[in-house]
């Protein structure tokens, strides 16, 4: 069905989320409320995505932006990690202040999450 929502549930999560294939947003849920809603651009690697995202956010950061574009449209970066995945290692920028994080694989954006912004750095 094209367009549909679909119910996936991952070990490494806490909650269960739900992915639009045609439209590349993931949605995730806990206690009964929208936790996190994630507009992917790189679809590989992710169960029940076939297309990309093709919105930017509201300062203009998209597919083809990089991580410069990232500090100089968010600022100072608070918090920078990096983890190895199955397709290799990523960095993530997380603004939690602000309730948004941008995952790049290399250079290429994979990923923008947008999330409750957190009240305190104790997350």
């Amino acid at each position: 069905m094209q367009g549909a929502w679909i119910e996936v549930s991952e070990p490494f999560l806490f909650h269960k989320r739900l992915r639009n294939a045609t439209l590349g947003i993931s949605v995730g849920q806990q206690e009964g409320r929208i936790a996190a809603v994630t507009f992917i651009y790189k679809p590989s690697g992710y169960k029940g995505i076939d297309k990309p995202y093709v919105g930017t956010t509201d300062r203009g950061i998209g597919a083809t932006s990089s991580k410069e574009d990232v500090i100089k449209k968010y600022g100072t970066l608070p918090s920078i990690s990096t983890s190895d995945t199955e397709g290799g290692p990523t960095t993530c920028y997380l603004y939690a202040l602000s309730g948004i994080d941008f995952v790049f694989d290399g250079e290429e954006l994979v990923h923008i999450t947008v999330f409750e912004p957190y009240t305190d750095m104790e997350h």
